[in-house]
């Protein structure tokens, strides 16, 4: 990634905003060449900083966006995104247990 460009979670929500809109405007309708382009590209950085980047690499590999809906490609950038959380999420082992009313949250 180049100093230009935004950090990964900006660009996750920017193609999320994107991906979901071609989704509400036609759910079954094949995703476009910028919704397409756009994810391949996603792809190729979320990958790597991954807790999974063999499954990145498998969807660039084997996933046809095009013989796919638009729900289809949102279902499949959620579950993606899932494992770029995972990678991204705070080591929470060393902040002190909360409370609520003295039970412990987690």
């Amino acid at each position: 990634m180049s100093d230009q460009e935004p950090p990964l979670s900006e660009q996750t929500a920017e193609i999320a905003k994107l991906l979901h809109a071609c989704m509400e405007s036609d759910p079954t309708g094949s995703p476009t060449d910028t919704a397409t382009l756009v994810f391949s590209e996603w792809l190729a950085v979320a990958g790597p900083a991954s807790k999974q980047p063999q499954y990145f690499a498998d969807v660039a590999d084997n996933y046809d966006v095009q013989m796919n809906s638009n729900r289809d490609l949102l279902d499949l950038f959620i579950m993606l995104e899932g494992y770029l959380a995972e990678a991204q999420a705070p080591d929470l082992d060393d902040e002190p247990m909360k409370t609520f009313i003295g039970l412990p949250l987690a």
